[in-house]
């Protein structure tokens, strides 16, 4: 988990004033353990730009960057002003003031001088060129290190991005590779492995792109920029296609065939989560992506003046406390304009997604418990502090102002109590030896991994890989959960563990199940009528014991990973034995006590419970 990267984005809403850089790293620092020192990048996109093309390159040396100063001035542009590098640094890092008539041609001599340069090995190249994006990016620094060197502390923008981390594959020494990448006025943080990179590249190669550093986040931003500024499309448009569903049109107008062949090379595959800005000199945007099967982690956050876009939760909670949050559905996008608001949420269904959470108030502590103040800890620090305090003796502990600490609560003996206040990060309660842990908020990822005892009950909700390899005890989710909750849940004698899941769950529920009982309830869209599934696809793929209960019916092709025979058709998924029906004594005897004491947990009106007890329920197990 601590070689991932870190992504966070910020748009402010019209009318509201520009984003102070300080708020960015305010967020940025709420997840030290993802990314590393290898790479860090922080981006702007401001309406106000410079009236003159910004161009910013670095090179090894004065000969190198005398060449690029010489192949800028023969490619039709006029340098007006220049910005010398700053000192003390191992290269040079040059900015540049054009008066440009033709952006088309000068945009395609940079992309030959960047093939030039590339010739024998990076020693120098053109990281920008134009008047709303500006980029600042250093590697073998911390963020507070490039802020510092850049300068950024007092500069203020519409849209702020900013990514710890390099792109896996080429880590380097060099400014060219951390993120974020540039392409005219769009800039991109990606975080993931894109796996049709090679076919990305040979449709770009094809329209005439050339001088790769070899980086899927570069690429991105050449297709966003490709589809838009060279081809015309909208920004909506271009994001369908980048996202294009399997087998299935883009959610979109009506393509024609000649359009969706001519745009092939454009679609991407594998694993990622996208943040890009842009601005079309009119407007700025926030274009956020996910994978089909999200396999990168991606929030969304709103309030009152401002959305956000980052990697973990604690990120938002750090700037806006009461954003509403709630997770990207897979193969999906959110748009967001300055101007316009949010145009494309990237979920349906989105009101059932917004956990209600609190107000919790101040942490409420007995006279026994001991309180830990977690505000200024990092996670290791925290780890320290809860164990001492455990084998000094306290029963109870309340840990208050947590944002973003990660293995909270990891092996906690029995007998041990747990009050957790805020936004923990990922793996809280891994290997709980038989601890009680409440969370008064929302859980990140990866909650209660390899638990075989205890209890973990969280108010709000937790995003992705709630459960796996679970194997005893319970886990109460009051809202909603991400992908693959319950994923290879197990029971092995007397020991059944159990999920129980207050809202609704993404794709992949209940994937190589093994054992247990994971159960869905939807309660919020039973009080507001939503009438939704409660669950996402390809729920039980691959299972081979346990049970899944879902309040409402699920649809047959929602059931399994099903595949498709010659002619495209979807075979049924005949592993499982799917059941839609009303429970059975067997059934409430497995279920009824978990279902009612979950309902205690949560002080939810007994009057509720009859009616979804009296539901018919999906019923899954194997066959």
């Amino acid at each position: 988990m601590t070689g991932t990267c870190s992504i966070l984005g910020i748009l402010r809403l019209k009318g509201e004033a520009k984003i102070p850089f300080s708020t960015l790293l305010k967020g940025v620092e709420a997840v030290r353990p993802r990314g590393s020192k290898l790479g860090v990048g922080f981006a702007s996109v401001d309406l106000e730009g410079p009236e003159l093309l910004r161009v910013k390159a670095f090179a090894d040396g004065p000969e190198t960057l005398e060449r690029i100063k010489s192949g800028l001035a023969s490619s039709g542009g006029e340098l007006v002003r220049e910005e010398p590098s700053p000192a003390g640094r191992p290269f040079l890092l040059w900015t540049g003031y054009f008066r440009c008539g033709d952006y088309d041609g000068f945009f395609r001599s940079i992309l030959d001088l960047n093939s030039k340069l590339s010739e024998g090995g990076f020693r120098g190249r053109i990281l920008q060129s134009s008047r709303h994006v500006d980029l600042y990016k250093e590697v073998g620094a911390s963020p507070r290190e490039v802020a510092d060197h850049f300068g950024l502390d007092g500069r203020e923008a519409d849209l702020w991005l900013a990514q710890t981390g390099l792109p896996t594959s080429f880590p380097s020494s060099l400014p060219t590779w951390p993120c974020p990448f540039s392409s005219s006025e769009w800039v991109v943080a990606h975080d993931g492995e894109v796996s049709s990179f090679g076919a990305n590249v040979e449709y770009l190669k094809e329209k005439g792109w050339k001088g790769f550093v070899g980086a899927d986040s570069e690429v991105i931003a050449f297709l966003l920029d490709e589809l838009t500024r060279v081809e015309g499309l909208g920004v909506e448009d271009a994001a369908k296609l980048l996202n294009r569903p399997y087998g299935r049109k883009p959610w979109s107008k009506n393509w024609s065939t000649e359009e969706l062949f001519r745009f092939r090379g454009a679609s991407l595959d594998g694993s990622y989560s996208i943040v890009a800005g842009y601005s079309d000199g009119e407007d700025v945007y926030m274009l956020v992506l996910v994978d089909r099967a999200r396999f990168r982690p991606m929030v969304i956050g709103i309030d009152d003046g401002h959305v956000y876009a980052a990697s973990e939760e604690c990120e938002i909670r750090a700037i806006s406390p009461n954003a509403r949050v709630y997770t990207l559905e897979p193969g999906r996008y959110m748009l967001a304009s300055m101007n316009r608001g949010i145009v494309e949420y990237g979920r349906s269904g989105l009101s059932c997604w917004f956990t209600e959470l609190g107000p919790f108030g101040e942490p409420q502590a007995t006279g026994q418990a001991k309180v830990i103040d977690a505000s200024a800890m990092d996670s290791l620090t925290l780890y320290q502090e809860v164990s001492s305090a455990i084998r000094g003796g306290h029963k109870e502990l309340v840990l208050k102002h947590v944002n973003g600490q990660r293995y909270i609560g990891i092996g906690a003996p029995e007998g041990v109590r747990l009050s957790v206040y805020g936004t923990p990060g990922n793996c809280l309660g891994n290997l709980n030896s038989g601890a009680e842990i409440h969370v008064y908020g929302n859980a990140g990822d990866l909650v209660g991994d390899a638990m075989h005892a205890g209890r973990i009950v969280i108010h709000g909700d937790a995003r992705d890989v709630v459960g796996q390899a679970l194997q005893g005890g319970e886990i109460f989710v009051r809202g909603n959960v991400g992908n693959r909750g319950a994923i290879q849940m197990r029971e092995y004698g007397t020991k059944r563990p159990y999920l129980i899941v207050g809202n609704v769950a993404d794709d992949y529920f209940g994937e190589y199940m093994a054992g247990g009982i994971a159960i869905v309830l939807g309660l919020d869209c039973l009080l507001k009528g939503c009438d939704r599934q409660l669950v996402g696809d390809y729920l039980a793929t691959g299972m081979v014991g346990g049970r899944i209960y879902v309040r409402g019916k699920v649809r047959p092709q929602s059931v399994g990973l099903r595949p498709l025979d010659e002619f495209g058709v979807a075979h049924e998924w005949k592993s499982a034995k799917v059941e839609y029906r009303r429970l059975n004594d067997e059934d409430l005897k497995l279920i009824g006590d978990k279902v009612l004491s979950f309902f205690k947990e949560f002080k939810l009106d007994p009057e509720l419970y009859d009616r979804v007890m009296d539901s018919y329920f999906t019923v899954v197990t194997v066959k």
